[in-house]
């Protein structure tokens, strides 16, 4: 298997034409990579990221029947959004979405088991940690305290796991 190293050496020896026809081929033949060029040169996420919250929401709440509120289908959902994500704060937006989707879950079936609640935790962070990585926390302090404030009080030490991490992450 080819290393970075060996990945990067073989793009320098390719003439511009030829770079050309390689990117060409990535965009023809994988959507993902399709998916991300045309939103890295649109700019316009909106469609995407629309798309993914219908998909997460459908998990923890479909039009018809109960929801399921599987956190490995949901991570999925993220993760597949992740890789033909431009912007970081598309990627929070979408981690904060999914758990307020799993405290309204919670708020609507009662309480869950604790795995729920840690992979619901473990969502939180990571948008605390790419808001922190990003520099956004001035802008998006208000919105998560908002959020944090709204979920009320629940088992399995969640709200102290949360309130933890809020105060941890976006303190000044």
């Amino acid at each position: 298997m080819a290393s970075k190293k060996d990945f990067k050496k073989f793009l320098n020896d390719l003439s511009k034409e030829e770079l050309i026809k390689e990117l060409e081929k990535l965009y023809s033949r994988f959507p993902p990579v399709k998916t991300f060029y045309d939103v890295d040169i649109s700019g316009d996420t909106s469609f995407l990221l629309s798309e993914a919250k219908r998909k997460i929401e459908n998990e923890y709440f479909p039009s018809k029947g109960f929801g399921k509120g599987r956190s490995g289908e949901v991570k999925k959902i993220i993760d597949e959004f992740a890789k033909v994500s431009v912007y970081p704060k598309d990627v929070i937006e979408l981690y904060l979405f999914r758990f307020k989707m799993a405290v309204k879950f919670t708020k609507a079936y009662g309480d869950i088991d604790e795995a729920f609640y840690t992979s619901a935790e473990n969502a939180f962070k990571k948008a605390m940690l790419l808001i922190q990585k990003n520099g956004y926390k001035e802008e998006m302090r208000e919105n998560v305290k908002e959020i944090v404030e709204s979920m009320g009080d629940f088992g399995w030490g969640f709200s102290d796991t949360i309130n933890d991490f809020y105060y941890t992450y976006m303190k000044d």
